[in-house]
């Protein structure tokens, strides 16, 4: 698919950020229910606006991802329950800020977790975040003598990390409607074990809190947040966190516009201090991870591919793959996986270049792979190395690496075309 023009990336980010700053406006507006039943009806609306959608998507495999699918949603769920909760005991203008500074959580759970290189733009925007949410908490203290609506608005962010870093796992395998809605059912479900637990109650409120209720599921949630990720298979993460800093902007705007919130001078510079923290960590913060360039083939015959296992040294050990190796600085895709196949399997391939099937791009906690899959029509020669082949139905009984399953599935849905008739 051509990339959107600039117009229309434009205008989704404008939307997707106007939309997600009412959110606060219109859990202000329906504060008549409890937080906690707030944001399950968020989550229930959306789930029930996404269902549709879902049901016309394209089937996929399995992806063995449920675990990360499970902790975005569990995340999710609490996230929102927390921030939610926040704007109960604080300013619109404080607690979006603070929520907001999950960019800042994320790259400091990276350093300490996943070992990445800290930048000094990176410890400088740590810095400077947590400076200023210090100011932000100092100021509710002090003005409104409780702190509990940053300290929610803090475990807010905390929640929403968790489940943009497993969002991204998730991300890498599924569609976008295929991970957004069993999330938001999930977190719905979640939080609405929460409110049975609590006995809260459903009804009995206005006509205006419903309505409100409802704006919440279909604004922010639907139209806002899916933007977002839509924009995000087209322009950096950099891009997007910089047009997210607005929303706080935005939001406090609308607060004083709408709801008669005032900005105190406190506000105004913890603020500051908080966005450009983020937007330094969000920019800079880590050292990106090393990207390798790989080809690999899927050697075809009679309706099977060949697959082999991985070597005891290699990255993800004991995992099945299709041939193949790293490109090389001085090497195109095609002639690598020429020169690896000669190597593994002693095969000669054709010398004339040809394009691959598919290309997959995948990020890993050490390293971003690109793989360059290609076809390859074995009439006569067998592999030498020690692997085997295999119909397209038996793939399941093998575990590949992540990187591998979207080229699968596209061999699999398109088998008859790519491989001819299944033996």
């Amino acid at each position: 698919m051509p990339k959107p023009s600039r117009l229309r990336l434009f205008l989704v980010l404008s939307i997707g950020l106007i939309s997600i700053a009412f959110g606060s406006i219109f859990v202000k507006l329906s504060q008549e229910a409890p937080s906690l039943v707030i944001a399950f009806f968020r989550m229930s609306w959306a789930s029930a606006i996404l269902f549709p959608f879902y049901l016309v998507r394209k089937p996929a495999k399995r992806s063995g991802s449920q675990l990360w699918l499970l902790a975005a949603g569990l995340a999710l769920a609490l996230h929102f329950a927390f921030w939610v909760s926040s704007l109960r005991y604080t300013s619109v203008a404080v607690s979006v800020l603070l929520v907001n500074t999950s960019p800042v959580l994320v790259a400091l759970f990276s350093y300490v977790t996943f070992r990445e290189r800290l930048t000094l733009r990176g410890a400088l925007g740590i810095t400077l975040a947590f400076l200023g949410s210090a100011v932000l908490f100092l100021n509710d203290l002090y003005s409104l003598g409780d702190w509990r609506g940053a300290a929610l608005s803090l475990a807010g962010a905390c929640m929403l990390g968790v489940y943009l870093v497993a969002g991204r796992r998730v991300r890498q395998q599924v569609s976008l409607i295929g991970y957004v809605y069993p999330t938001y059912l999930l977190a719905a479900v979640i939080l609405g074990g929460i409110v049975w637990a609590g006995d809260f109650r459903l009804t009995g409120f206005s006509s205006k809190t419903y309505f409100f209720l409802f704006l919440l599921g279909l604004v922010p949630q639907c139209l806002g947040h899916t933007s977002y990720n839509w924009a995000l298979k087209y322009l950096s993460a950099t891009i997007i966190s910089t047009v997210v800093l607005a929303e706080p902007i935005l939001a406090t705007l609308l607060a004083y516009w709408i709801l008669r919130e005032a900005i105190g001078i406190a506000i105004l510079l913890g603020g500051v201090a908080v966005g450009l923290g983020i937007f330094l960590v969000s920019g800079w913060g880590i050292a990106l991870r090393p990207k390798v360039e790989v080809a690999a083939a899927i050697l075809r015959t009679d309706g099977k591919v060949w697959i082999q296992k991985r070597q005891s040294t290699d990255h993800l050990e004991g995992y099945w793959e299709f041939p193949g190796g790293k490109v090389d600085p001085d090497e195109s895709p095609y002639q690598a996986l020429r020169r690896e196949i000669h190597e593994e399997l002693g095969l000669e391939l054709d010398a004339t270049p040809c394009d691959p099937i598919h290309i997959q791009e995948y990020s890993y906690p050490e390293r971003e792979v690109r793989v360059h899959f290609f076809l390859v029509q074995l009439d006569s020669d067998s592999p030498l190395g020690s692997g085997q082949w295999v119909r397209l139905d038996q793939l399941d009984q093998f575990t590949f690496p992540p990187a591998n399953q979207a080229v699968i599935e596209k061999i699999r849905t398109e088998g008859e075309t790519i491989l001819g008739v299944i033996a």
